[in-house]
């Protein structure tokens, strides 16, 4: 899987200035992404998912788009690094798979 398979990313924390950071440092620009700050503030870890369920609503993804989240950390050596994992958006209505 490649960058160019993942439609959609969903950065912690979700600061305006850190999302673009992140999404510079993949070189993907942030119309593959949501901001919500404006909205919720800074949410701390659930603004990931915060991201996904506003984008959801705003038809930004859908069942079957891949989705990833982007967490900045730290590695062995103290140094800040830019971590994700990727998943398929399945939809859920009344209780059954759509």
């Amino acid at each position: 899987m490649s960058l160019d398979d993942v439609d959609f990313f969903s950065p912690h924390p979700a600061a305006i200035s850190q999302m673009e950071a992140q999404m510079d440092a993949i070189g993907v620009g942030l119309e593959k992404t949501h901001v919500v700050t404006d909205v919720y503030g800074h949410s701390g870890a659930g603004s990931a998912f915060i991201i996904l369920k506003e984008a959801l609503k705003e038809n930004k993804i859908k069942p079957g788009d891949t989705c990833s989240n982007l967490v900045t950390q730290l590695d062995s050596n103290g140094q800040e690094c830019l971590c994700g994992g990727a998943t398929r958006m399945i939809s859920f209505k009344g209780g059954e798979k759509t």
